[in-house]
C-alpha cells in the first residue's frame, strides 16, 4: 500500500511526463542526422572530339544507372556554362547516366560512378562529335571501360554502344 500522499506525487508524473515529450521532440532531427548519406558535386567540361573546343550550351542529363529507361524523366539537369563546365550536384555513391547533348553533335551516352568520398569531384572532358562525323563510329568501339581524363577524380566512361 502506498502512503505517499497524492498531492506528492502528481508534481513528479508531471516532471515525468514533460522529461518524455521532450526526449520524443528531439528524437526525429536525431534520427534523420544518423541516416543522412555522404553527397557529392561533381564537375566536367563539355567539348568537341576533335579541337578541345568547349561547347556552351551542352544540354546534360543525369540518370539513376538502375532505373534509367527511354523516356524517363532525369532527375537532375545541367546547361554547360562558356568554359563548357557544368556541376551536377547533390549525387550519393553510385552510378549514374549521364546523356550529353549540343546542336549539332551527335547526342553521347557516358556512365558515372561516384565512388570516392570527396566532396568535390572533376570528371574530365566529355567530348561530343559532330553529326555525321566519320570518326563516331570508331569511337563507340574505342576507349570504353577507361577514363577519359587523367586528372579526374570521379570515374566516368563512355558507353560505346549506338543504342543510347
Amino acid at each position: 500500500m502506498n502512503t505517499t500522499p497524492f498531492a506528492m506525487r502528481q508534481p513528479f508524473a508531471a516532471l515525468g511526463a514533460a522529461l518524455i515529450a521532450g526526449a520524443v521532440l528531439l528524437l526525429p532531427p536525431m534520427a534523420a542526422s544518423a541516416v543522412q548519406h555522404p553527397t557529392a558535386t561533381v564537375s566536367a567540361a563539355v567539348v568537341d572530339a576533335h579541337s578541345n573546343v568547349p561547347l556552351e550550351g551542352a544540354h546534360v542529363r543525369i540518370y539513376n544507372a538502375d532505373t534509367y529507361r527511354v523516356g524517363i524523366q532525369p532527375f537532375q539537369e545541367a546547361l554547360a556554362n562558356q568554359q563548357g563546365e557544368f556541376q551536377l550536384k547533390g549525387l550519393r555513391h553510385g552510378e549514374y547516366r549521364l546523356q550529353v547533348s549540343h546542336k549539332g553533335y551527335q547526342t553521347m551516352a557516358y556512365t558515372l560512378a561516384v565512388r570516392s568520398s570527396e566532396s568535390d569531384q572533376w570528371a574530365g572532358h566529355l567530348v561530343l562529335y559532330p553529326t555525321g562525323d566519320p570518326a563516331l563510329p570508331r569511337a563507340l568501339k574505342g576507349p570504353c571501360g577507361r577514363p577519359m581524363d587523367p586528372k579526374q577524380t570521379a570515374d566516368v566512361y563512355m558507353i560505346c554502344s549506338q543504342n543510347q
